[in-house]
């Protein structure tokens, strides 16, 4: 198990190293207003991932572990399908209406048209990849889950260093284009690969189950608003910016929160991809306590990651960021305090993953709607006057109160150990066995 996290770990830490390295390239080499515009493509595919498969590929996750494999398989084909059908309509019932063209105006982006509409095919072949990473996370093939999110994530900057070399200078606007055609072919390459590991392993059989639409449906539509919540948060961020203050405020938030994410994803967003199926299996043995000690040491081992990571880039930026990028400076000074948000939000983690559990997607669906809406009334309220410090203080916020109201109704921790939340033992006992029971019992 150690073994699986450290593998997980490691794949993050190099996605978030070449993160880290892209972001003060793109920072020095392209315009702020250019940064501040793909900024406001990668925030739209995020909360378009999130929103417009309508989420099945959650109940896909919830029920894989534990199943038969031609079961699994069945699942994981019929969400993946469901997904790119769903998002296709919805995206197509945009152009009629020209709500697409009003929305680039209202953002002062519609000059980028060419960028926004590739970007919709990247978000149709991103679907995919994200349905068969999950699958393979859920089957607990970590290894190549995180070959999956390494090329989406990371197969981009050869690509787009490679066009840059061979075209040389840009004209103006090119360089967002360039971007995202390369993140589209490096999410086309994540999904030939794991197509490619499913038939190597013959377990790849083509076929679905649409009788399993119905109650993949009830059990994720509400979770629609808890799964977008942080992606709309980080959009309204970003639109209340870019409509109130200017895109080189937008492009220094971006950094900012660009790079406390990456910081999340390599630290506590791998351990809990590593050990959450763990948790998730022993729930549909039936063994709950177990399933919840989990839940609380992958709280336990985010946090002590994430805190590390966060020592590290604070001295980091200490000793050059400050230097190397003066025009950010204001940004880096809040670093501290985004990262106190992002603990916020690790530690909500196991009452969140207990709720979903219990088949509580419901309440998840309401906590979430009231989070998101302080954080959206504390943008309104504090961003054109404070800028990006009442963005982040809009985080904070939202994330403090989701985590406490998730708290208090999921009682995550009856029956929990003190020493099993210091000292997290479970992840190190053996596998439960048994057999595949009804979830909905936590």
């Amino acid at each position: 198990m150690l073994i699986r996290v450290g593998r997980s770990m490691g794949t993050s830490l190099l996605v978030a190293i070449c993160k880290f390295a892209a972001l003060p390239v793109l920072a020095y080499a392209i315009q702020p207003v250019d940064f501040g515009v793909y900024a406001l493509i990668t925030s739209m595919l995020s909360f378009g991932s999130a929103f417009l498969g309508l989420g099945v590929r959650h109940y896909t996750y919830r029920m894989v572990p534990g199943r038969p494999i031609q079961e699994a398989l069945r699942l994981m084909n019929t969400s993946t399908l469901f997904e790119l059908a769903s998002a296709s309509l919805i995206l197509a019932a945009t152009l009629p209406t020209g709500l697409a063209d009003t929305v680039l105006r209202a953002l002062n982006v519609d000059h980028h048209r060419t960028a926004f509409g590739l970007a919709t095919l990247w978000l149709l072949v991103d679907l995919v990849a994200i349905n068969l990473r999950n699958f393979l996370l859920a089957r607990e093939r970590t290894g190549d889950a995180n070959i999956v999110d390494l090329l989406r994530q990371v197969g981009w900057m050869p690509l787009a260093l490679a066009a840059w070399v061979m075209f040389g200078r840009l004209e103006v606007h090119s360089a967002v284009v360039v971007l995202v055609i390369s993140s589209l072919l490096s999410s086309a390459a994540g999904v030939a690969y794991a197509a490619m590991v499913l038939r190597a392993s013959a377990m790849f059989e083509f076929s679905v189950h649409l009788a399993s639409l119905r109650p993949a449906l009830r059990y994720s539509l509400p979770l629609l608003l808890p799964v977008v919540a942080t992606p709309l948060m980080r959009l309204a961020d970003r639109g209340v910016i870019a409509a109130s203050r200017s895109l080189e405020e937008l492009a220094a938030f971006t950094l900012l929160t660009a790079g406390a994410g990456a910081l999340y994803g390599a630290s506590a967003l791998s351990v809990e991809a590593a050990l959450l199926p763990k948790a998730v299996r022993a729930a549909n043995l039936g063994r709950l306590g177990r399933s919840r000690s989990i839940l609380w040491a992958i709280v336990t081992i985010s946090l002590l990651t994430f805190i590390l990571g966060a020592a590290v880039i604070a001295f980091a930026i200490f000793a050059i960021g400050r230097d190397v990028y003066p025009q950010y400076e204001g940004a880096f000074s809040l670093f501290p305090i985004v990262c106190g948000g992002y603990l916020l939000m690790i530690a909500s983690r196991a009452p969140h993953n207990a709720l979903l559990l219990a088949g509580r997607t419901r309440v998840l669906a309401m906590i979430d709607a009231g989070a998101l809406l302080v954080a959206l009334a504390v943008d309104l309220a504090l961003v054109p006057r404070l800028g990006i410090s009442g963005a982040v203080l809009a985080s904070i916020a939202a994330f403090g109160v989701g985590g406490a109201l998730k708290m208090v109704m999921s009682r995550a921790w009856n029956d929990l150990s003190l020493r099993e939340v210091v000292v997290p033992l479970s992840i190190l006992r053996d596998e439960d066995s048994g057999g595949f029971t009804a979830p909905n019992t936590v």
